[in-house]
């Protein structure tokens, strides 16, 4: 593509990561293919200090604007550029000399050398000299495009697995297994890739959950030192219960609890008992008792919250317990509640309400909440650029009869406003946070909730494919109702519609 362009031309990423150059470029800067593959562009076209670089930014955008080209010999050049997207994150930059597009034909000689002029650039300059090769550091966009296009293989590849046409082919069958397999593994690589600064804070990895069998592992880990202290943990397990949730986090919790029981139990015994509350909706583990450690003052800002709401985790009660607001995060995650009560021995007793959706274990998960949705029939909005992600989605909520797709804001917001002009509104908004522009997730909920104040009472579900800690916590901010982290699975987007069904 840019071989054949009469001008210097570069191909970009959305970083601005120099990926191709063609020989005029080299010929304009002096840059060999071995110099260009380091470049970024930013470290070449610059603009006086006073302004600002269009290419200093998160993501590149299209532009066309006077710049300072800087070559091998730390000379510069005033060029044309302009960058326009050629496809999804990739740009072509063309650098036109300023004699090539009508403009003044050279600089004051006063600023021919880069060390007689101040360039705005996030770079250091140019060194001609010989250095050690940098790190190059990884995009901070990987993890986002690494997930979007496992969504699709991982999204199809789990449906294929269930049709009765592939089970009936053993060589098919194989097939499908293994690349639903392989695609796991990638993910699971690209999540513990994820850096200090970023992190997968939001997933939830759903599984059918044998509570009393957790339970009994837990004490098996915990029994050796509640004999060192002199305690026995003693569970009586109630009727079987099963449900989705995520075990791992759940483990997190119970452990936590458990290890403070054993430690500051005010008797010889920690009992833990469960029942099922028939008004409620939930089961009850409770666990007997937590000794005194907890300040009354935290127990009272715990028991205060209201069945649903999430814990507040900037609530400065909580700094005073090691631990317990890592353990809150966790809590909110599962939609889990705790009270506390004053037992007969003068020690704390908790109950955990797990509010997670029930039921016998017997059915296939995902059928069973797929015909629960059936039922109910709500109305759908995906909003999603990707079309092959879109459509995963779609055969997703196959049962549900009301399912729309937009494939930008803009359309978004024609359909929603058609909708409206209807007499009739969406149950819930599956909204993709990397939008193209104008809009991003964030910018279109509140958009959408300005023009139609009615859609705040509306769930809208955020599924992305951001995970560094500056997009999770916008998302977070935005105050979604669930958060799906893609690749998603059709029984994590199921059981999120089901349980706010339930709560709406």
């Amino acid at each position: 593509m840019v071989d054949f362009k009469p001008e210097a031309a570069l191909l970009l990423d959305a970083d601005g990561d120099v990926l191709l150059a063609n020989s005029r470029f080299e010929q304009l800067t002096g840059f060999g293919e071995p110099d260009w593959t380091d470049l970024m562009a930013r470290q070449v076209l610059l603009v006086h200090e006073s302004e600002d670089n269009p290419l200093d930014i998160k993501y590149l955008r299209e532009f066309n604007q006077s710049m300072y080209l800087l070559t091998s010999r730390n000379k510069i050049h005033l060029v044309r550029v302009s960058v326009t997207e050629i496809e999804g994150q990739k740009f072509l930059c063309l650098i036109n000399p300023v004699s090539a597009v009508g403009e003044s034909e050279s600089l004051n000689a006063g600023v021919a050398d880069m060390q007689s002029m101040t360039l705005k650039t996030t770079e250091d300059k140019i060194n001609p000299k010989p250095e050690p090769p940098a790190v190059k550091e990884p995009r901070r966009d990987l993890q986002h495009d690494l997930r979007t296009a496992l969504n699709g293989i991982l999204g199809f590849s789990s449906l294929l697995m269930k049709e009765e046409a592939v089970h009936l082919e053993p060589k098919l069958s194989g097939y499908v297994s293994h690349i639903f397999r392989n695609s796991n593994k990638l993910k699971k690589l690209i999540e513990n890739e994820v850096g200090p600064e970023g992190g997968n804070q939001l997933d939830l990895n759903l599984s059918v959950v044998d509570l009393w069998q957790l339970i009994g592992k837990l004490k098996q880990d915990f029994d050796p030192k509640a004999h060192e202290a002199g305690v026995e943990i003693n569970v009586i397990p109630g009727s079987a219960v099963k449900m989705l949730s995520d075990s791992s986090r759940i483990e997190v919790v119970l452990g936590y609890f458990l290890e403070t029981a054993v430690r500051y139990t005010r008797t010889d015994e920690v009992k833990i008992t469960g029942r099922i509350n028939q008004q409620n909706s939930c089961f009850e583990l409770v666990m007997d008792n937590l000794g005194l450690d907890i300040p009354d003052s935290v127990i009272k800002e715990l028991n205060k919250q209201f069945q649903y709401a999430r814990y507040d985790l900037q609530s400065t009660e909580f700094a005073s317990v090691p631990g317990l607001k890592q353990v809150l995060n966790e809590i909110n995650l599962l939609e889990t509640k705790l009270s506390f009560q004053q037992g007969n021995h003068f020690g704390q007793i908790l109950t955990f309400s797990f509010n997670s959706c029930f039921h016998e274990g017997s059915a296939d998960a995902e059928e069973e909440l797929s015909a629960k949705l059936a039922r109910r029939q709500p109305a759908v909005l995906i909003v999603e650029d990707d079309k092959i992600n879109a459509q995963v989605l779609k055969v997703y909520l196959k049962d549900v009869k009301d399912v729309v797709i937009a494939f930008s804001g803009n359309e978004a917001l024609n359909i929603l406003a058609r909708r409206h002009d209807s007499g009739s509104a969406f149950d819930f908004v599956l909204m993709d946070i990397g939008l193209p522009e104008p809009w991003n997730g964030v910018l279109l909920k509140q958009e959408i909730i300005r023009r139609w104040p009615g859609y705040g009472k509306v769930p809208v579900i955020a599924q992305t494919a951001f995970v560094h800690r500056d997009w999770t916590d916008q998302i977070e901010a935005a105050a979604f109702q669930g958060v799906l982290t893609k690749p998603v699975r059709r029984l994590e987007l199921l059981y999120m519609l089901h349980k706010l069904m339930i709560y709406n």
